[in-house]
């Protein structure tokens, strides 16, 4: 058992300070040096540049304005080969900057839903302890503001004092679960023992935080939270309405991500990956992918022996599939968190592609142990172990894979996708769906005032649609059609309905490509079986449609009521 060196963050929340932070990253190509990126604020804070010309980008000075923003995945931060330090903004970062504008020299929120969804979103898939992605020198397991949102759920309001307490309480260990520490501060609150709480905040030694609570602040100043005229802080009610089953998920302690995504085609789930869970990566060494085929083996997956010829002589090398990369990397930065996408899961046989690698899977959920979030078993495998013990160092392998055996560290995030309407599809395994947590993207979880969709939108109803109606109309009348059909003559899965991101950009440079896409589909899949829609053969349909043809009059639209 361990104790973690605990980092709350203790930056000003002042936030145009955080929103030109972004801006001036953004302004130039993502990318700037900390010495720029501090002359910049200092010009921005004070009017005029003021500090020593050989200051050095290490410096600390009270201009850098970069902590807040890194600790929740909006900046992250790198060396050249140099050693010289650079700024990066994130795709989280980016999305914020699209939601804000200057005004006077100070910056104006255009999005407050938006901007708390990212905010939360960073809660729920970044670490805030251990393999925090270099943010802040924290070993800890407890996760603060995990525990803030967390704990409102059960608790309708908390105050300062109270959430120092919790915090701490469960730094320290002195509770085994987050529910006993809840449970516990329930019981105090009835028998209003507010000096014990006080005392113990004090053997902490974290007092400061009570009367200037900056992770209050800031969830308060994004509006996620309220308070009242006795300090209580509770939750935005309709924040609250809008994301509490988000909430629900939330892991006071650090959490790996073990998730499977799934959904009918074009809801986005590459997207959500590469957007919401992935906001905060900056470095493509954090991320592995890999695509499941009908194909796809145990060997493709984990890796297999290559012959090569040296002096004329045959040897033999290991050649690593997309896991044991993941796992070298994940051993080698363990501070780091390490990414390993699997596209279309059950296009193949999961059970035989994993392997003996299938035992891993089972992680350990004990906050209190050092082993926390790694893998419950171990396995023998000689060829990883070989190829580990090639590719690492003593300081990444002997010291903890000493006797040979093969675990997954807690720093190792395994996410995967799954078609919902792929008619090559293998039924996936319950053992391994149940190892994993289960997210469905409907059609209505996406990003459809992005830019992005917005582009693809005006372009369909100009190319496509002669400027009679857009995409997203479009696929909402034939979703209704599909209901209606449910309803009245016979089932089409649900499946089978058309999400937003079903075409890209790619499928309406012309009629003919988005008819060869979208028409195709509608006619060979979803109403194959329909004699009331689409009755000519498909070449008909496809000139019609390309010489103006209004698609829609097909079909029975439905109008909302």
């Amino acid at each position: 058992m361990a104790t973690g060196n605990l980092i709350i963050d203790k930056a000003s929340v002042d936030m145009n300070y955080l929103f030109k932070s972004l801006k001036i990253v953004e302004k130039n190509n993502d990318i700037i040096s900390r010495y720029n990126f501090v002359r910049e604020m200092e010009l921005y804070m004070t009017g005029k540049i003021v500090s020593s010309s050989n200051e050095t980008e290490e410096s600390r000075t009270q201009f850098n304005k970069t902590k807040l923003a890194r600790y929740y995945g909006l900046l992250r931060t790198t060396k050249n080969e140099d050693g010289n330090q650079y700024i990066l903004l994130t795709k989280r970062g980016k999305q914020i900057c699209n939601i804000i504008e200057e005004k006077n020299n100070k910056y104006i929120v255009k999005d407050y839903d938006k901007l708390r969804e990212i905010i939360l979103y960073s809660v729920l898939y970044d670490t805030f302890g251990r393999n925090n992605d270099g943010v802040e020198t924290s070993n800890s397991d407890v996760e603060p503001p995990k525990i803030l949102l967390k704990s409102l759920l059960r608790l309708e309001y908390i105050k300062s004092e109270e959430l120092i307490y919790l915090i701490y309480s469960l730094n320290h260990q002195d509770y085994d679960t987050f529910d006993d520490a809840i449970n516990d501060l329930i019981l105090m609150r009835e028998k209003n023992n507010k000096k014990y709480i006080r005392k113990k905040i004090e053997e902490y030694k974290k007092t400061n935080f009570v009367t200037d609570n900056k992770l209050l602040n800031f969830f308060l100043k994004i509006r996620i939270l309220n308070y009242d005229n006795e300090k209580k802080y509770f939750f935005n009610k309709s924040f609250l309405n809008n994301y509490k089953d988000v909430i629900q998920q939330l892991d006071p302690f650090s959490k790996n991500v073990q998730l499977i995504i799934s959904g009918i085609t074009g809801t986005g789930k590459s997207h959500y990956i590469n957007n919401t869970i992935l906001g905060n990566i900056v470095e493509t060494k954090q991320v592995i992918r890999t695509i499941i085929h009908p194909d796809y083996s145990y060997s493709d997956f984990i890796g297999y022996i290559i012959p090569y010829t040296i002096n004329k002589k045959i040897s033999y090398a290991f050649q690593p599939g997309p896991f044991s990369l993941a796992l070298k990397k994940a051993i080698e930065n363990p501070k780091l968190n390490i990414y390993l996408i699997i596209e279309e899961i059950n296009r193949g046989n999961i059970a035989a592609i994993f392997g003996d690698a299938f035992q891993l899977l089972d992680r350990i959920s004990d906050y209190k142990s050092k082993e926390h979030n790694r893998s419950r078993y171990t396995i023998k495998n000689d060829e990883i172990y070989s190829y580990l013990k090639k590719e690492l160092s003593y300081k990444y392998l002997e010291k903890n894979y000493s006797t040979g055996e093969i675990y997954l560290p807690n720093n190792l995030n395994i996410i995967c996708t799954m078609n919902m309407t792929d008619q090559n599809k293998l039924m996936l395994d319950t053992a391994f769906r149940r190892r994993f947590n289960n997210l469905i993207l409907k059609l209505n979880d996406n990003e459809l005032n992005s830019d992005y969709m917005i582009t693809l939108n005006m372009t369909t109803k100009e190319k496509i649609f002669n400027n009679k109606y857009d995409w997203l109309y479009f696929i909402e009348q034939i979703n209704k059609y599909i209901d209606k059909c449910n309803r009245e003559y016979y089932t089409i899965s649900e499946d089978k309905k058309i999400a937003p991101f079903f075409i890209n950009k790619n499928d309406i440079t012309s009629k003919e490509s988005f008819c060869d896409k979208v028409i195709y589909y509608l006619k060979n899949d979803v109403f194959k079986y329909n004699d009331n829609v689409l009755k000519k053969d498909y070449s008909s349909i496809r000139k019609e449609f390309i010489n103006g043809y209004d698609i829609l009059s097909e079909f029975e639209v439905i109008n909302d009521e």
